[in-house]
């Protein structure tokens, strides 16, 4: 790879093909292949900080957009370079940044090998930024190679109509994939024979978790706690929503400017009116029934399995389910 200036780039993007044979490229084409870089990187790393769904419309959050702002620092002729890194003078800030870039890469290496659980990092939304990236595929464009150093090792990874295909095929099914999702642990079931819990995110709807016998003991101990939950996800084909999440580790987060410590004996036995836990968990009156009309109908397979929730609570202290 070359060095440009004192600087080696984080990130090169090579378009190949007819298009590009005089060393340039159309600036549509430029422009969308700018974006789809961005937004993907941009993507991958909201869902590294738990957010629920990473094409959602707005603006991403301010650590993500801040550490993972992409500068041009050289365009090259040939078959077309385009050297990109992250602001040298926020380095200290930007590690979401780098590993954003590196989980994008493990996610290309992962669609090329096979139909298994995509990496850390992956849902819907970062396909489909995936896909934008190879819109022009096949139109003058026979491939998208992209390059990394961040490691010591050079990545390179070629999006070509092969690989494009592939994406396509995991957009049209269950997303499958593993990632952290920060929230409160609330309402779970160890009476029946698939544990169920669910996590409530700061924003959008609570998500289902099911967890194994080896972790009952953890589920328990950081109940009504905020926590980040990592595991295996499943997709809905056509909202793009996280349906459930099968746990595979859960640790305590402490949030900034807020004190989040365990509970002592008296206050995990206390017993809270609905008007109190409403005031602790900041929930507003519903001024609407329609908002929540269907509400956590999805939270059980069906009628047998809720059946089978009840009864597993009946044994369980009042306000600890």
């Amino acid at each position: 790879m070359k060095t440009y200036g004192n600087a080696r780039p984080m990130l090169i993007i090579r378009a190949k093909g007819p298009a590009t044979k005089h060393g340039s490229i159309p600036l549509k084409d430029l422009l969308l292949l700018g974006k789809g870089i961005q937004t993907a990187i941009q993507r991958v790393a909201r869902v590294l900080v738990g957010q629920g769904d990473s094409g959602r419309p707005g603006k991403p959050p301010k650590d993500v957009a801040s550490s993972c702002l992409l500068e041009v620092i050289a365009l090259n002729r040939g078959s077309f370079e385009l050297a990109l890194d992250l602001p040298r003078d926020q380095l200290p800030i930007a590690h979401l940044g780098m590993e954003a870039i590196n989980k994008l890469l493990d996610g290309l290496e992962a669609i090329q090998e096979g139909n298994g659980p995509m990496p850390a990092g992956f849902d819907k939304g970062v396909l489909h930024s995936l896909k934008d990236i190879g819109a022009d595929i096949g139109k003058g464009i026979d491939a998208v190679e992209i390059e990394s150093r961040l490691q010591s090792v050079a990545r390179r990874f070629a999006l070509n109509k092969e690989v494009k295909s592939l994406i396509a095929k995991r957009i049209q099914g269950p997303v499958a994939a593993l990632r952290s999702i920060e929230g409160r642990l609330l309402m779970a079931d160890f009476g029946h024979a698939k544990e169920k819990c669910r996590i409530h995110p700061p924003a959008g709807q609570p998500i289902v978790c099911s967890f194994d016998e080896s972790l009952e003991d953890t589920v328990y101990e950081h109940l009504r706690q905020y926590v980040r939950i990592t595991g295996e996800t499943q997709e809905d084909a056509t909202t793009g929503r996280i349906s459930s999440i099968n746990i595979t580790d859960i640790e305590p987060v402490i949030i900034e400017n807020q004190e989040v410590g365990t509970f002592s004996a008296e206050e995990f036995w206390e017993r809270k009116s609905l008007e109190q836990l409403a005031k602790e968990q900041e929930i507003s009156p519903i001024a609407d029934l329609d908002d929540i009309w269907g509400k956590g109908a999805d939270l059980w397979e069906d009628n047998d399995d809720f059946d089978a929730f009840i009864a597993g609570t009946k044994g369980i202290p009042d306000g600890l389910a």
